[in-house]
This record gives structure tokens, sequence and C-alpha cells, in this order.
């Protein structure tokens, strides 16, 4: 089987993967004490997101009507990485620019591109009438809905703080406690699907890409923007009342992402063992390094606020792994788009 390299000079949703796993790994070197490198990421990451940007509005891609093979399928849900990445931007802007303004516009951008693209996206896939293949839509892409939600819940409850009014705040804070629910709902809907293809259905190495790392990624996510709201609870009485409630769901998500891990590093060990894999850069490979970040920042922030500080160093080294699965993606995405060194990525089964 063999795999399109796709290049920078196309227009693709799955292009703004990217600046969700620069985004995250950005924050996640923050909190880990790596300040120069969570700076330097800051402005890679505007960079690109520019970049990406201008390549949807002038290369006749994803906002071109016209294309309609990159609004069907697998593409449809790939849309959603970019109010995922919009609302990672917003966080960096507040935690390495201290600026809650800009943050907010981004917020105001990212929440209501969610909105729409996330019912467009449902509404889509139910219209259709050949219903996509189990590989495409029975996989880490389709957690897209849940990634992108608690995104946005994430940055509601870092902007409640810079509101002028309480009631502005609390208003902010059930937005993202009603929005985290939604996310929280999705997963257990989506993930049912994909576990039971995994386990009960059957798959080949070759479906084992690197998408599936969001099934990690998603409940990373979950229990980062859960604990935002937990350490939120002096602010809103409603989330004073449901304070164990989040905190319990929280945890769950936790346990559930570091569950992952070891059967997503084993499918790798197996699927790279049973085929015969060219060095290349794919740009699935974000998909990998985004659930790296937030696995880290999450955790650092979870030993925060539940006072679990034997977490910590489980946070750093994971820190400096999603560091330097970031580079190592970088460089390949550098040396095939500017260099050429690697024409295509593929693989034989």
């Amino acid at each position: 089987m063999t795999y399109s390299t796709i290049r920078l000079n196309r227009s693709d949703p799955e292009h703004f993967t990217a600046n969700m796993a620069t985004g995250i790994v950005s924050i996640a070197a923050l909190s880990s004490n790596f300040h120069a490198v969570a700076f330097a990421l800051f402005w890679v990451n505007i960079t690109l997101l520019i970049y990406f940007i201008l390549l949807a509005l002038t290369n006749g891609g994803v906002l071109n009507q016209r294309n309609k093979s990159a609004l069907t399928r697998r593409r449809i849900v790939e849309l959603l990485a970019l109010p995922t990445a919009l609302s990672v931007l917003g966080s960096q802007v507040l935690f390495l620019w201290n600026n809650p303004s800009i943050a907010f516009m981004i917020w105001v951008f990212a929440a209501a591109l969610w909105a729409f693209l996330t019912y467009s996206v449902l509404l889509s896939l139910a219209a259709l009438r050949q219903k996509l293949p189990s590989a495409e839509t029975m996989n880490g892409t389709t957690l897209l809905l849940v990634v992108s939600a608690q995104a946005v819940s994430t940055l509601s409850c870092e902007l409640s703080r810079w509101m002028q009014t309480t009631a502005h705040a609390q208003g902010m804070l059930f937005f993202a406690l009603i929005v985290w629910l939604s996310g929280c709902m999705l997963y257990l809907w989506i993930i049912t699907l994909i576990f039971f293809r995994l386990e009960f259905i059957g798959i080949k190495p070759a479906d084992l890409a690197p998408a599936f790392w969001i099934n990690m990624g998603a409940t990373a996510i979950s229990a980062l923007a859960g604990n935002s709201l937990s350490s939120h609870f002096q602010s809103a009485a409603f989330l004073a009342g449901m304070l164990p409630f989040i905190k319990g769901l929280t945890l769950l998500f936790w346990a559930t992402a570091t569950w992952w891990l070891p059967f997503l590093f084993s499918a790798e060990i197996w699927r790279y063992s049973q085929e015969k894999i060219t060095p290349g850069y794919d740009q699935s490979f974000w998909s990998l390094v985004f659930p790296l970040g937030m696995y880290a920042f999450c955790t650092h922030e979870i030993a925060g606020t539940l006072n679990l500080n034997f977490l910590l160093p489980v946070s750093f080294w994971a820190a400096i792994v999603a560091i330097t699965a970031w580079t190592l993606v970088f460089i390949a995405m550098i040396l095939e788009n500017v260099f050429h060194l690697f024409p295509s990525a593929h693989s034989t089964a």
C-alpha cells in the first residue's frame, strides 16, 4: 500500500494539525520551564497558521466550493482542525504574550467556526448517500469533533479570568461547561465505534495511521478542559456544586489517556514490523505529535490542581518526548518541502 505525501503547496485542512501540534507543544514546553523553546514555537505557529490560511484562500482548496473533493469524506472532518488550532493559539497568546484582548478575538472566531463546522460536519456526513468506509470514519480523525470542542472550552475557561464583570465571567464558564460536557458525550459515542472496530471487526497494520493517536489526544484535552473548569470553582456556584463530578470525570479521562499510551506505542511497533516503511514526511505525523504535547501539559495541570506532585516528573519527560517528536517531524517537513529530500513517504504491506 502506498501513502502519498501531502505537500505544503496544496490546500488541505489537515495542514492545521501542524498548528495544533506546534501550539500545544509550545505550551507544554512553557509548563516544563523550557521558555526559549516555548516562545520559538509560538512564533513558528503564527507563521505556519498565516501560511496555511493563505493557501486555503488562494489555492482553490478547502474554502473553494468548486473543489468538491476537498469537502467530502475525511476532509469534511479535518476542517475542525482549524478552530482547534485557533483555540490553542489563543491559549498561547494568554500564556506567552499575556494579551487577553487578542485572545478574546481569536476565541470569538474559533467558537463561531467550531459551532458552524460541528453541525455542518455532522449534517454533511448524515446526508452522504454513499457512506464512508469504516477505515476512513472509525479512526482518530473523527475525534476532531471532540478535540475542537474541548479546545474551545479550555480557552473559554482561561479567558473568564479577564472578564470585566462577574456575570460575564460566569457566562463564559457556563459556556465552557456546556461545551466540555458535549465534547465528553461525543467522545463516548465515537470511541465506542472505534474500539468496536479495533477489537471485533479487525484491522490491518496499515490502518493504524498516526491519526489513531487522536484517540489519546481527545481524552487528554478532555481532561485538560475538565481540570480548567475545576480550577475555577470559586468563580461560579454552579461549578462548586459539580466539583466532585468534574474532578472525577477529569481523572477518568486522564487515566484513559494514560491507558492509551502503551496500546498506541505497541500498535506502532506492530505496524512498522509488518510493513516496509521508507523514511519520509506525511502531514498525518502531526496527529501523533499533538496528543504527546497535550498529554504532557494536561498531566502538569492535573498534578497542580489535584495536588498530585508525583506526576510532575511524568509531565516533564512527556514534554521532552513531545518536543523531540515535534522537532523530528518539523525537520522532515522542511527536508521534503524545501530541499525535496523525500519525494514521497510510503510503505508496502
